[in-house]
């Protein structure tokens, strides 16, 4: 169907993507809080380290 200004489906729309909302996001958050000194030291570990924060965190926390 050809987008006239009247609705429809545009031709290089393919429409919703397949499967559930879980398994169509590809990442997920975890908010932690912290002093602004905390912060500053995570920051200087992880780029001392050569990583970036989420990272660094990350590195320490599953290895």
């Amino acid at each position: 169907m050809e987008n006239n200004g009247w609705g429809g489906k545009r031709n290089n729309q393919t429409g919703r993507p397949k499967g559930t909302f879980k398994e169509i996001k590809k990442s997920e958050s975890i908010y932690v809080r912290v002093t602004a000194e905390e912060k500053a030291k995570i920051q200087e570990l992880a780029k001392s380290s050569g990583l970036s924060v989420s990272q660094y965190i990350l590195e320490k926390i599953l290895n």
